[in-house]
């Protein structure tokens, strides 16, 4: 279901320390997170890491099962039986990758919650007034950047069901009859589904490319820049 250390840096909220929502060098991030007394925020930094792991591992699967397939729409095989047994295999393994990296999110998501409810009760804690409009707004800009990093999950999410059923659907043709005449009727299908496999990639990579957005201490305007200007230390979710 990757990420940046967010530095909370005032003593007065040292039970929170740093915020980790996505760390672009995972490294760093254990050495920041390591600062951060709070054992619900060290649960939601393993949950984070959990989901990065989990959405990588399900991008370079739907490659992989995009890949078997194709061998078989494209007649690039001279073992049709085999071919077809690898893509059976291949999709079974899509669908538990896709369930993992679900899984990973959703438990993030209801640590997260917890983390930032925790961190609303210290800002509100806090007497001093320019102290605590410093804590809000750090507060609120990594809240934010949380909530757009869900919703690109959630795109994600949205683009797999489609890719997934016709997928689905195409092996279940195809376990029945792999003739010339059937992979020729198939094209139409094959394009599309090919499409949407893009699409489902890109909505994953939306998510891991986001990932420094979480940081206060990163310029958003920074987040969608082409990757030749991005720095050259940060990797994706």
């Amino acid at each position: 279901m990757t990420i940046n250390p967010v530095r909370y840096a005032l003593h007065t909220v040292a039970c929170l320390g740093v915020i980790t929502v996505l760390s672009v060098t995972l490294s760093d991030a254990n050495v920041a997170f390591g600062q951060a007394g709070s054992k619900d925020t060290q649960k939601f930094q393993s949950l984070v890491e959990s989901t990065r792991g989990g959405l990588e591992k399900a991008r370079a699967q739907f490659d992989t099962t995009m890949g078997a397939y194709n061998v078989i729409a494209n007649a690039e095989t001279d073992n049709p039986e085999k071919a077809y047994k690898n893509l059976t295999k291949q999709v079974s393994a899509s669908e538990k990758d896709w369930k993992g990296a679900s899984t990973s999110f959703k438990n993030m998501q209801k640590a997260g919650q917890k983390v930032f409810s925790n961190w609303q009760k210290e800002v509100d804690g806090i007497t001093n007034e320019q102290m605590k409009q410093i804590s809000m707004d750090r507060l609120d800009e990594a809240t934010g950047n949380y909530q757009r990093m869900s919703e690109r999950v959630a795109a994600a999410q949205a683009a797999y069901e489609p890719f997934m059923t016709s997928l689905q659907d195409q092996t279940l043709f195809l376990g029945r009859d792999m003739s010339p005449a059937a992979i020729e009727a198939l094209q139409p299908m094959a394009l599309e589904l090919n499409t949407l496999a893009a699409t489902l990639l890109s909505s994953i990579d939306a998510v891991l490319n986001q990932e420094a957005a979480i940081d206060p201490n990163i310029d958003p305007a920074a987040i969608d820049a082409p990757a030749d200007d991005m720095p050259g230390d940060e990797t994706a979710f």
